[in-house]
């Protein structure tokens, strides 16, 4: 919608990229072609092997616009055990998987290792109009991402959200977003923050700041970043909370919406 409404907002910063609602839909529409043509269709099961990044995000939106259910990124130990118990048939990757025992098919995925063989998507405008989202009678309730339990009570569990679900996550009675709000992403793509950081930004038409792991352990880097992107809403860890309001208390300046005592930004434990 926010494509159609206002395609040259800013969508997504990921360091000296910035990338607009038109470019984002109609990069996500071209791989979205690529993921059907590949055999991908509706309700199928899609691991997202990507780093946080613009191109996560385009890889995201396209499983769903394919009507599909995507698996985000997960340390590669963890991976073959989760890809299975999530019945997933198809991964896009940009990690390079050969020390991953799998027997679907493995789509490669510009800007990373296992891309040999050029870019798998384009940003042609007219892909994105002509590409229409699948949808079925009742998509509201239809699936939309798989995330995993902490496994600290036993081995890690799947649990599947649908598209509702993942909407109540971010419910503007928890986090409310203004029109003139900036919403840091900063979680590990497995973790289920990284779902509602994301959608949070996008369904408000609001811009979406990837903040790279080196800055943000970095308290004068981080502070700098707020700053100059003005990010408004953001979400870290209790621990690295500390560890920068020690440093510079003044880092969250212009932070409107903070919340702390969540999963380490690194991501699970090997």
């Amino acid at each position: 919608m926010q494509a159609r409404r206002d395609p040259g907002r800013l969508a997504v910063v990921d360091g000296t990229r910035r990338t607009s609602y038109g470019e984002l839909d109609a990069l996500a529409a071209g791989l979205a072609l690529r993921l059907r043509q590949a055999g991908v269709g509706q309700g199928d099961r899609f691991g997202v092997q990507v780093v946080r990044s613009v191109e996560l995000v385009v890889a995201e939106l396209a499983v769903l616009k394919c009507g599909a259910v995507y698996l985000p990124g997960y340390p590669h130990d963890h991976l073959a055990m989760m890809l299975e118990q999530a019945s997933v048939t198809v991964v896009v990757d940009s990690t390079g998987m050969a020390d991953v025992p799998f027997g679907g098919t493995v789509v490669r995925y510009p800007g990373g290792p296992a891309c040999e063989d050029g870019p798998a998507y384009g940003n042609d405008p007219r892909v994105a109009a002509t590409h229409k989202p699948v949808r079925s009678a009742d998509s509201d309730r239809d699936d939309a991402l798989v995330v995993f339990t902490s496994g600290t009570t036993g081995e890690p569990k799947a649990v599947v959200l649908s598209h509702v679900a993942l909407l109540r996550l971010f419910d503007g009675a928890w986090i409310p977003v203004g029109p003139r709000d900036v919403v840091a992403q900063t979680a590990h793509a497995c973790f289920d923050l990284a779902s509602v950081e994301t959608w949070l930004a996008l369904t408000s038409g609001v811009p979406l700041v990837v903040v790279a792991l080196p800055v943000l352990l970095a308290p004068d880097l981080l502070a700098v970043t707020i700053a100059r992107e003005r990010i408004t809403v953001m979400a870290i860890s209790t621990a690295l909370f500390h560890e920068i309001a020690a440093v510079d208390p003044a880092a969250f300046a212009g932070v409107r919406s903070l919340m702390a005592g969540l999963p380490s930004p690194t991501g699970p434990p090997s």
